[in-house]
């Protein structure tokens, strides 16, 4: 489990804080288990939807910003909520109106209910799906990075605006890159009706390692397609990622989705995203206070398991270990030592060999209350999917009275 003790992963190491010894060992792998996905659905059937035209306005609905356009103008448009438009008769979002550069953006950005998988240095696969009814000029769906922290994003300043999926009569299965590079197929090469309408389910699969490649799938639900199949010609594009750059087309900043919407008969439902990485966690953690003379602690035992929640494999680490009057990590704990973390696979779990103790310099008393904290990945070298669920304390124990 993930404890609500202390703070965040920045911490103070405090190496030589009373001269205490820092205590180097090897963690022993236990076990692997059922990994954790980070991954995120959402339909649109909790919104207000009618299925009179212009529809219900998306706009502010469940934290949703929207605005119509005639490009690049904006205007009185609306992204439509409907009632039963969806392929499987629920809501979906839905643009009607008819003319040249019509349409209509929508974005939501990463909120606690709204989780947009984290991606790190440590994921291996990030995927965007979601269902489109074909229409004609444009239909799309991106990842995208609010720069400017307005909680919106328009197709007015694609610098925001990053890697996705267009489909369309004209476009036919697009795929975008990070640098909005477009690479598309016609919708006669496929299973799909090239004067559209049919409802198809698409899926980007993106490999972020080195500049990352994606590939697009496709389900076509009004032909009872009974799963995904490769679109060919949109495998393994070039994603044009930069880990190292301040914008879009670094994947560690996606925190937004982008839905955009152009000419009649365009529609989408049923949002998927997923992001798999590492993510570490103390899931045990106790400490005993196992030598006591003249009232100070002179010696303390541990015992630590540290969970690999995440569903790609953690590397090497190291795990510090702190006394403190209080559950966070500050510069007046008592700094007892490091251990040398191996690395962890998805799913599994390492642990310090029974009962490690750390020795305490002369000098820290006994009296008053003492936590145990423990932080994981103290030397950051993990990207993980949540920076922030490094850190547990727990209660530290006197078995023995206290003299």
């Amino acid at each position: 489990m993930k404890s609500s003790f202390g703070k965040g992963k920045n911490v103070i190491r405090k190496r030589g804080y009373f001269s205490a010894a820092a205590v180097l060992l090897s963690l022993v792998l236990l076990t692997s288990g059922s990994a954790f996905a980070a991954s995120f659905s959402y339909d649109f059937n909790n919104l207000t939807g009618n299925d009179a035209y212009p529809f219900a306005d998306l706009n502010g609905q469940d934290g949703w910003t929207s605005q119509g356009f005639i490009y690049p103008t904006p205007c009185c448009f609306i992204m439509g909520v409907t009632a039963t438009s969806g392929f499987d008769g629920t809501q979906a979002l839905r643009f009607e109106d008819v003319g040249a550069g019509y349409g209509a953006d929508a974005s939501h950005k990463r909120t606690a209910s709204f989780a947009i998988p984290v991606i790190s240095g440590s994921t291996t696969m990030i995927v965007l799906q979601g269902d489109f009814h074909v229409g004609a000029w444009a239909n799309v769906l991106e990842f995208a990075y609010d720069a400017n922290n307005d909680g919106v994003i328009r197709q007015t300043d694609p610098t925001e605006i990053g890697p996705g999926l267009n489909i369309g009569t004209v476009p036919g299965v697009m795929i975008l890159s990070a640098a909005r590079t477009p690479t598309n197929v016609p919708l006669a090469s496929l299973d799909i009706n090239p004067s559209g309408g049919d409802w198809v389910r698409l899926r980007l699969e993106i490999d972020p390692t080195n500049n990352g490649s994606g590939s697009v799938y496709y389900q076509n639900l009004t032909r009872g397609h009974t799963g995904l199949q490769p679109v060919p010609g949109l495998q393994n594009i070039d994603m044009e990622l930069d880990w190292g750059a301040t914008g879009v087309t670094n994947p560690a900043l996606w925190d937004s989705v982008y839905i955009h919407l152009e000419g009649a008969g365009n529609q989408f439902n049923n949002l998927y995203l997923s992001a798999d990485g590492a993510d570490l966690v103390i899931s045990y953690l106790s400490g005993s206070a196992v030598a006591e003379n003249g009232g100070n602690i002179t010696k303390v035992r541990v015992l630590c398991r540290i969970t690999n929640e995440g569903d790609a494999p953690a590397p090497a680490s190291i795990a510090d270990f702190y006394l403190s009057r209080d559950t966070t990590v500050s510069g007046d704990d008592v700094y007892l030592g490091s251990v040398n973390v191996r690395a962890v696979a998805e799913g599994g779990e390492v642990a310090i060999p029974y009962w490690t103790t750390f020795t305490l310099p002369p000098g820290v008393s006994s009296s008053g209350t003492w936590y145990i904290i423990g932080v994981a990945d103290a030397d950051d070298a993990v990207s993980e999917l949540n920076e922030t669920n490094n850190v547990r304390a727990e209660l530290l124990s006197f078995p023995r009275s206290r003299r």
